[in-house]
């Protein structure tokens, strides 16, 4: 694949005279009035001439000049508003000079309060971009009411698996989630309990961000998630609330509201969500190990009850100190308070003349809060040179005591036993992160990016383990431990877009890192210690073979590098024979990803290569053949091979009913390290994914949509097939009175997990069916207040990070 890449890259790069390539544009203008007097903050909107879809949206400066980038060949219609105004249309055609000047639009005062704005500018749910896909939140039905991670659950090629705190994308493991293009710095289960209990409607949309160029961080060889939070650019006050209430296992209360501010020189945002989740969970977890003529079998079966309450608070604000100088600050608080109770009954058969029941009462608090602050400093000093600073500083704690009242009886010996194993966890991390972009554009056709960035964390993680047998309470000294970790992360990079011609692109870009990791306990100095750097090359290439049709060709080398959590010494019991654990000896993966991308309209098929190096694999069984106790940690593969076929067609049946279709398959290839006598497994698997959005009359819509996966390998264990069925039906209410929204998850209780792994050195087969009740009835109510006369007009700008100065 890598040698089929680089036969492709030169043949595209000097056939500009075969076909019409592809070139990006851009569009300037000054906005004035009646009086020739500039009109500050006005909209303007770039939208599809055939449909006026949304395509971009800009705010005007101070002085009324905008400026939408990267942007189609192709014809529109500039759209300009603003309270108090005319609104104004004008038709464009980019075709041949790179950046057109529209010159001044003067718009009319209007002598009656602005009406609402004609054009309503919808986006699609899912967005196929070249290197993206985006999922518009906000047009979800079935979202309406839910946190993000179910919206996540849902999405084309997403698998989250909450019991071991992963992410996948693509089928392949390293996610990077990132929340208003800031990386969360939470270890990644963490993160994905913070989104449990995130509202989906504080959310704008979620970017899957497949090929990252190198300003980003090179963390996460499957790519980035990108979490972009509701923002309004309206002038005046503005924002939106809203409440739901359902059931699961049981039942499930939220409530959210976002408050928006815009002045000339000044701009301010909050928004708060609340969760409630009392639900019902099970795990059927079982063992068998053949040896001499005998199986011993280990079955147990468990019932959670868990009840988890999430808040999450954002709040900002953006100060212009002048007209090309503004300070940002954000501030977040987070808290997530779990708890819950659970039963355990086991039914072993230990040898021929031993068997074991056991019935284990579990007790657990699971406690997570932060506090992040970030400032930033934007400054461009002309109109090609622009410098961004951050700096950022992050507080997490965590506090996760368990304790397990284990009732054991032994018939063959009328034993009886009472055990209880007290567990206590205290997680503190600290992070604090620094970083500068510079941008400099000295034509049109060309723009650089360059940066540098420095981390600092600093984790501790505290884990007793007693035991009280007899009235007799002992210490495990194995699994009571102090660990720390010292991380310190250095990285420089630099990019450049290039459109070479009128109608051929190249983007490129390098980046450097250097990691330095030490962990260390209180019985041994330096249990992580390294020291090492790497390069991180991406290259972008995009060529248009008509007006409708496109292809892309990326490649880029990503970094996944082992959690705290993976690493550090920790324990979570399962039942009495299995048990989950840290793994010092993991090492960071590398991978090599190849990207081909071709694009009709909307449609996009896309193909895909990685070949990954030390590839982590989370939570791998292994048996102790002495105690034929089974434990769960992350292991490095060898090597893990992915290729991948992507289809995204978009399907308009009628004008009221519209299809979205999403289809993945791929072909796996890997090898285990840490067996003695290790295993290479090779199979195929697809997805699919469908939404059907069906506008029905008296302001009512329908959605029904659903997803399927084929078998599929995590390591060593194989996920059999699973999937589900969603219907949700919404309301527009008159007046302006909101929306009420009905929605139906999991319709035929088909979304749970059965695995299974074997290891033949042990001759053991491990079968686990895990069941987290997504089955869900959701009723929510959302409404926005304040200055919506021109809702449909105010999207946020296409040039993302100027306009979240605040983040």
């Amino acid at each position: 694949m890598k040698k089929i890449f680089y036969l492709v890259l030169p043949i595209f790069l000097n056939s500009s005279f075969c076909a019409q390539l592809f070139a990006q544009f851009s569009i300037t203008g000054k906005v004035q009035d009646g009086m020739q007097k500039p009109v500050a903050y006005a909209n303007v909107l770039l939208l599809n001439a055939t449909d006026s879809a949304l395509v971009q949206g800009q705010v005007a400066n101070n002085a009324g000049g905008f400026l939408i980038e990267k942007i189609d060949p192709g014809k529109y219609i500039i759209a300009v508003s603003m309270l108090g105004y005319l609104p104004h249309y004008s038709s464009v055609q980019l075709s041949t000079e790179p950046l057109l000047n529209m010159g001044t639009i003067n718009i009319q005062e209007s002598s009656e309060v602005l009406g609402e704005v004609v054009v309503e500018a919808q986006k699609p749910l899912y967005e196929q971009k070249v290197d993206r896909l985006v999922v518009n939140v906000q047009n979800s039905i079935t979202a309406a009411g839910n946190s993000v991670l179910e919206v996540l659950r849902k999405s084309p090629g997403i698998n989250v698996n909450k019991q071991n705190g992963s992410i996948s994308m693509n089928g392949k493991s390293g996610v990077t989630v990132m929340i208003n293009n800031k990386i969360s710095r939470l270890p990644l289960d963490a993160v994905i309990q913070m989104l449990d209990g995130m509202s989906a409607a504080n959310v704008e949309k979620i970017e899957f961000i497949t090929s990252p160029p190198s300003k980003y961080d090179a963390e996460g060889t499957a790519g980035m998630i990108n979490i972009v939070m509701v923002e309004n650019a309206d002038f005046g006050t503005n924002g939106n609330y809203g409440a739901t209430a359902g059931m699961n296992g049981a039942e499930t209360l939220g409530a959210n509201f976002n408050l928006n501010h815009r002045r000339r020189n000044f701009s301010f945002f909050t928004d708060y969500s609340i969760l409630y989740d009392h639900n019902k969970e099970s795990w059927d977890n079982r063992l068998r190990i053949a040896d001499a003529g005998f199986t011993t079998a280990f079955n147990s079966i468990t019932e959670r009850e868990p009840y988890t309450t999430v808040q999450n608070f954002r709040t900002g604000a953006e100060f212009n100190i002048s007209k090309s100088t503004s300070v940002g600050v954000l501030v977040t608080l987070y808290q997530r308070h779990y708890k819950q109770k659970a039963l355990t009954q086991l039914r072993d058969q230990i040898a021929p003349d031993s068997s074991r029941t056991a019935a284990i009462n579990i007790r657990e608090l699971n406690r997570w809060q932060s506090f992040t602050a970030n400032i930033n400093l934007s400054h461009s000093f002309n109109e090609k040179n622009r410098l961004r600073f951050d700096l950022d500083f992050l507080n997490y704690h965590n506090l996760n005591p368990s304790d397990y009242h284990n009732e054991s009886y032994y018939p063959e010996r009328k034993l009886s036993t009472l055990q209880i194993i007290d567990i206590n966890k205290e997680t503190p991390i600290y992070f604090k992160v620094a970083n500068v972009d510079y941008t400099y554009q000295p034509l049109a056709t060309v723009k650089i990016e360059a940066g540098v960035k420095g981390a600092l964390s600093t984790f501790r993680n505290d884990v007793e383990v007693s035991y009280t047998e007899g009235g007799l309470r002992r210490v495990d000294p194995e699994l009571t431990v102090e660990a720390k970790l010292d991380e310190k992360i250095t990285a420089a990079y630099v990019s450049a877009e290039w459109s070479i011609n009128k109608t051929t692109q190249l983007n490129a870009g390098l980046r450097y890192e250097h990691t330095s990791t030490y962990i260390s306990t209180q019985l041994e100095q330096g249990v992580v210690d390294r020291n090492f750097g790497n390069l991180f090359p991406s290259v972008f290439f995009r060529k248009s073979l008509s007006e409708q049709t496109e292809l892309f060709l990326s490649y880029s080398r990503r970094i996944t590098r082992p959690t705290f959590n993976d690493m550090a010494p920790f324990v979570y019991l399962l039942d009495l024979n299995t048990f989950f654990s840290g793994n010092p000896a993991l090492r960071p993966a590398i991978t090599d990803g190849y990207n081909m991308n071709f694009r009709i309209k909307q449609s996009a098929i896309t193909l895909s290569y990685s070949d990954s190096k030390n590839e982590i694999a989370n939570f791998q069984p292994e048996i102790d053949p002495a105690t034929k106790k089974q434990t769960f940690r992350s292991q490095n593969l060898e090597y893990q091979k992915l290729w991948g076929l992507a289809l995204s067609v978009p399907w308009t049946i009628t004008r009221w009913w519209e299809i979205q279709a999403n289809a993945n398959a791929y072909y796996r290839d890997l090898k285990t390290t840490h067996l003695e006598n290790n295993v290479t497994l090779s199979l195929y698997n697809y997805s699919l994914n469908l939404v059907n959005s069906i506008k029905l009359p008296r302001k009512f819509s329908l959605e029904v949509s659903g997803f399927y996966e084929s078998k599929m390998v995590w390591g060593m264990w194989q996920l059999q097939p699973f999937g589900s069925l969603n219907v949700g039906i919404q309301k527009k209410l008159n007046n302006n009175n909101g929306t009420l929204s009905l929605s139906v998850d999991d319709v035929f209780y088909t979304n749970y997990w059965k695995l299974e792994s074997r290891i033949p050195e042990a001759n053991s087969l491990s079968f686990s069916i895990y069941d987290a009740h997504f089955q869900s009835l959701r009723l929510t109510y959302a409404r926005s207040f304040g200055n919506n006369k021109l809702k449909d007009a105010s999207i946020k700008s296409g040039s993302e990070e100027e306009r979240r100065r605040v983040q």
